[in-house]
């Protein structure tokens, strides 16, 4: 049978301080990991996707750092469970920074809308920045958290609530004024519940909602665009793609496909390979896929972090007694949620460094037999000479093309001209010695 909170025995009183522990210290290694990779960036390269990121860490380390603290601040008077050794002070220190953790949920919020704006809409990196949109964001976040912990510590509504301080009345189970008549017996924290739904589980379940809807929409939208191309090929995304972002006439589009369409060309020239070129519209469906997943990644985490305090808060509401067992599990996983962002951060990294090995080993199958590629490019720029060198004249200008796109150019050109180019750093090196000489020959009879 369910144990109910009040009758937990010391056992279950220790496993209830001593495992938030634990989670919290992974929340503070994955929040500090995200606020140091981001930090040592170059102010030039952090878009919005990381400060946004940086600001959602911060409020996770901030929460994350008084959970760890579990019972430790709460006054042994006040609630005498295991390892309570604190006071009054302490535990509203504890409460203020627990409600704090109310910023991070809007900054969960916030990503979701960024991810709305870029993948539904197809805002590029100016216009994000040209519609100060994130700054609304921060300061959103950041004084809703200040805000509501510092009426509740105003209020005297910081109180221990069980393994932790929050917004709580004193005694637990107290009558509150606002339903009974306007007379109370609590000794602090008169109409904690009610602010309880005012400051944190309001908003939380608003945005919890407000995400649901933003990923259905992109998710519907995905999966449109997906059917669509299935259909009627890839010119269809194409088309739609220009369309919803109106980047079609762009410089770094045009950019984008030229290099990435002259670095292929030269490998097929050169080496004779016949295979497909890649349209930069084709790379673009492939980066809005993966930040998709992206975005679905984040929102999974946020769902998992509150999945158990909203079941909680459930069963409050249906009847008059807390179970022991759901205590247990929000006070576990809601402190995790810096680890999971961690996580779902390092997996584009994770990703990248399994594409960079995969390529290694594709390479060294298409150079196994490196001394008979060298005789058939050697070939290939002699015979006929101009157009092999005039290949290999194509790959150092779209190396060029690249570094003004890397200045220029938005968030995707870098890492996806990169890719295109490095592929081909073979091709460079292999007939280096033996297209020189001939690209001088040439340039003279020219």
């Amino acid at each position: 049978m369910p144990t109910p909170i009040g009758e937990a025995s010391i056992a279950q009183q220790k496993t209830l301080a001593i495992v938030p522990k634990v989670s919290s210290i992974l929340s503070l290694l994955g929040s500090s990991y995200i606020i140091y990779d981001v930090l040592k960036l170059e102010t030039s390269k952090r878009k919005m996707y990381h400060r946004l990121l940086l600001g959602m860490s911060t409020c996770d380390l901030l929460a994350s750092s008084a959970w760890f603290f579990t019972t430790w601040p709460i006054p042994p008077e006040v609630l005498p469970v295991w390892g309570a050794s604190g006071n009054q002070q302490t535990c509203s220190a504890q409460g203020f920074f627990a409600q704090f953790s109310i910023a991070s949920v809007v900054y969960n919020g916030s990503l979701a809308i960024y991810y709305y704006l870029v993948i539904r809409l197809g805002w590029s990196p100016k216009k994000l920045e040209q519609s100060r949109i994130e700054w609304w964001m921060h300061t959103t976040a950041i004084l809703m958290g200040l805000i509501t912990s510092s009426v509740s510590a105003g209020l005297g509504l910081l109180n221990p609530i069980g393994w932790d301080c929050w917004i709580s009345a004193v005694p637990i189970g107290c009558k509150e004024s606002w339903n009974n008549g306007g007379e109370t017996d609590c000794t602090r924290g008169d109409n904690a519940n009610l602010y309880q739904w005012l400051f944190f589980y309001g908003p939380l379940w608003v945005i919890i909602t407000g995400v649901t809807i933003i990923m259905i929409m992109i998710v519907r939208q995905f999966a449109k665009q997906e059917k669509k191309i299935a259909r009627y090929g890839e010119n269809s995304f194409i088309r739609s793609s220009e369309k919803e972002e109106n980047v079609a006439g762009s410089r770094v589009e045009r950019v984008r496909n030229s290099i990435i369409k002259r670095v292929m060309a030269t490998k097929n020239i050169i080496f004779g390979i016949t295979e497909e070129i890649p349209t930069s519209q084709r790379g673009m469906r492939m980066k809005r896929k993966e930040t998709q997943k992206q975005s679905l990644l984040y929102v999974g985490s946020f769902y998992f972090t509150w999945l158990f305090p909203t079941i909680l808060r459930i069963t409050e509401l249906a009847g008059d007694v807390v179970y022991y067992h759901w205590v247990m599990l929000s006070a576990s996983f809601v402190p995790f949620q810096g680890f999971l962002n961690m996580v779902v951060y390092l997996r584009p990294q994770y990703r990248k460094v399994q594409q960079m090995r995969k390529r290694k080993e594709e390479a060294k199958v298409r150079f196994k037999g490196e001394n008979d590629q060298a005789s058939g490019f050697t070939e290939k720029i002699e015979a006929p000479g101009k157009k092999g060198v005039y290949s290999l004249k194509l790959q150092k200008q779209a190396v060029q093309d690249l570094k003004e796109a890397l200045v220029n150019g938005d968030d995707g050109a870098g890492a996806e001209l990169e890719n295109a180019v490095s592929d081909n750093t073979e091709a460079l090196e292999l007939g280096n010695s033996v297209a020189e000489p001939a690209l001088s020959s040439v340039e003279k009879e020219d």
